[in-house]
């Protein structure tokens, strides 16, 4: 592999007009930051940031959120590219981050008592919090940790793409403007970020687990969230061995509240309601745990498309209208204060695209009541 620039690779799956125009870069991370760690999973994939970014999209009609995606124990980004992609499609920057994911939480804490070992293996693994002796996580190498240097090295590779929009000047990343999602371990991740920040948006991709023997749940399940439960959205194959298992840790969520569990089946992404969806299909390699989300098990249809792709567009267009709601939220904070007008102020007087409100392309008196308007209607 070439390690002196990031990867632009076509990954062969752009048949649709929307997902030949996505570019797709497989980003080694130790070119981030001195101090972050080659990695290379127990299946012999190399870590590899996968990022994603379609150029057609013009400012003003572009969703000014990032899909981040967490893998599963033992997976790497290039895994799930597919998704990545489709993110892109969608208007949204997408990146999906590598790190240290085995051995898995499910290993780990099995036959263990302890009811907060889950909690600890994800502070560390999420934020690099020495929190257990089973792991050694360092703040770089962390998931956090590895975002922020990815955004910040994608920034210096593509000034004009916008990545460092979801990060303050300061550095710290600007959860309001980031939709997790993640598949399984991945899923528990991401699950774990809305007790802790108000986020874009939390997509939970079969998860999350966290089963403490002779307990139940994991006792963190039960706090409070930072993000609200209609910003969650869950998919998980029926015929996930562990599915009875996620259903309960999503309702303890409170994702039921928007609606029984429904199949994704024969339905196009307009039709779909629920935050809690399944799939009934028979699938003939049986991992019905990857099905809904890693590239080499989704299901094809008769042309050889992928049968999840409209549950896909479902799950990411309702966190695009969430983020479209909030466009005065201009600084990402969470709130609508005085200095979103400053911060619109100052990306009008720079001529930034970002404060052309109205979408036609030119900055004028008119962007100034689009915004007005917005910042009057409030988020929700």
């Amino acid at each position: 592999m070439n390690h002196n620039a990031t990867l632009l690779i076509g990954m062969g799956l752009l048949a649709s007009t929307a997902l030949a125009q996505v570019e797709t870069r497989l980003l080694d991370p130790t070119l981030t930051g001195p101090d972050v760690d080659p990695l290379e999973s127990p299946d012999g994939f190399e870590g590899l940031h996968v990022a994603a970014y379609d150029p057609s999209f013009r400012e003003g009609v572009r969703a000014k959120m990032l899909v981040l995606f967490i893998p599963g124990g033992g997976a790497v980004p290039t895994q799930y590219t597919r998704f990545a992609q489709h993110s892109a499609s969608l208007g949204l920057h997408a990146l999906g981050i590598a790190y240290e994911s085995w051995p898995s939480i499910w290993e780990m804490i099995r036959g263990e008592d302890d009811p907060d070992l889950a909690e600890a293996i994800r502070r560390e693994r999420l934020f690099g919090e020495p929190q257990t002796d089973l792991i050694d996580v360092d703040e770089p190498n962390s998931i956090s940790g590895r975002l922020s240097r990815a955004l910040t090295y994608l920034h210096d590779q593509y000034p004009g793409e916008g990545w460092d929009q979801f990060m303050d000047g300061d550095g710290a990343l600007r959860w309001r403007r980031i939709i997790v999602a993640g598949h399984s371990q991945g899923a528990g991740h991401s699950a774990y970020l809305t007790k802790n920040f108000t986020l874009g948006g939390a997509l939970l991709f079969a998860g999350p687990g966290d089963f403490v023997t002779g307990v139940g749940p994991a006792p963190w399940l039960f706090q409070p969230s930072e993000t609200p439960a209609d910003r969650m959205l869950a998919f998980t194959h029926v015929g996930d061995r562990t599915a009875a298992g996620f259903f309960g840790n999503q309702r303890i969520l409170g994702l039921d509240a928007f609606g029984s569990l429904e199949s994704v089946d024969r339905k196009p992404a307009g039709e779909l309601s629920s935050h809690m969806l399944t799939s009934l299909i028979d699938i003939d390699h049986e991992n019905y745990h990857s099905a809904v989300v890693v590239d080499d098990f989704l299901p094809s249809g008769a042309t050889g498309d992928n049968v999840y792709q409209p549950v896909w567009t479902y799950l990411l267009s309702e966190q695009i209208a969430e983020s479209r709601g909030c466009r005065s939220d201009v600084d990402a904070d969470g709130v609508l204060t005085l200095f979103d007008f400053l911060e619109y102020q100052n990306l009008f007087s720079a001529g930034d695209a970002a404060a052309d409100f109205d979408g036609d392309g030119a900055l004028t008196l008119f962007d100034f009541l689009a915004f007005q308007n917005a910042f009057s209607l409030g988020c929700s």
